[in-house]
């Protein structure tokens, strides 16, 4: 602003050029903004929208590209079988993934290739714990869950059973409520508590803490009663 007697004026040009302020004005700079050709953004924001949000997270479910995180499985799963992730979602995913990835272990966890480095439990398989990352960095229990873990829920089968009986384990381990109700449910199906299998399952929602199966497996033991005592 010019602050001297006369009226107040507002100069588009820096202040380092302001002693020119005759030449200035004569060439127009004090009304430069009138006539001046408009500024728009046209380009699309690629980052807008929950669907752009949602396709990044997708993107990097156990994507070694900007990961910090580096989960290994038991070696007697394999050599240098490992997962992905990241501490920014980790982190808000859950109290033990907090500590593992941002608490004191996670220090002295920390190698010199600047990724940090988590031992899984025993009983995690790649499969299992591909669908739970999915389910942590998008929410997903569907087709986007299958496609991380490779594997095929639909339709229910004894096999897929077994594989979503591993992701309830992990769910429990990790404390991921939603995804333990999510397995429980689908291990509750009528088709999946037969004679064989309902035992087994009963025995595994009680190591799991999933209070739902087993009282859903306690109802058809008992309905089965006769006939579930003459098996192992």
């Amino acid at each position: 602003r010019d602050l001297g007697s006369g009226p107040t004026r507002i100069f588009s040009v820096p202040r380092y050029l302001r002693g020119l302020r005759s030449l200035l004005e004569r060439l127009g700079a004090s009304t430069a903004s009138t006539g001046a050709p408009e500024v728009e953004v046209t380009a699309p924001n690629p980052f807008a929208g929950e669907e752009a949000a949602a396709a990044l997270l997708v993107e990097a479910v156990n994507n070694p590209d900007f990961a910090d995180v580096v989960f290994h499985f038991n070696e007697s799963l394999g050599p240098d079988l490992v997962a992905y992730g990241h501490r920014l979602v980790l982190g808000r995913a859950s109290d033990p993934f907090r500590l593992a990835v941002s608490g004191p272990l996670a220090v002295a966890a920390a190698r010199s290739d600047g990724r940090l480095h988590v031992s899984l439990p025993p009983f995690a398989e790649p499969g299992p714990f591909s669908f739970l990352l999915m389910h942590v960095y998008t929410g997903a229990t569907d087709k986007a869950g299958e496609a991380a873990a490779g594997f095929c829920l639909w339709p229910a089968s004894f096999q897929a059973a077994e594989f979503v009986c591993s992701v309830l384990q992990l769910a429990d381990h990790y404390m991921l409520p939603h995804l333990k109700e999510w397995c429980e449910s689908y291990l509750a199906q009528p088709d999946l508590l037969t004679v064989e299998s309902i035992v087994d399952i009963l025995t595994h929602a009680d190591g799991c803490a999933a209070p739902q199966l087993f009282r859903t497996c306690v109802h058809h033991i008992r309905a089965l009663h006769k006939t579930v005592v003459q098996t192992e």
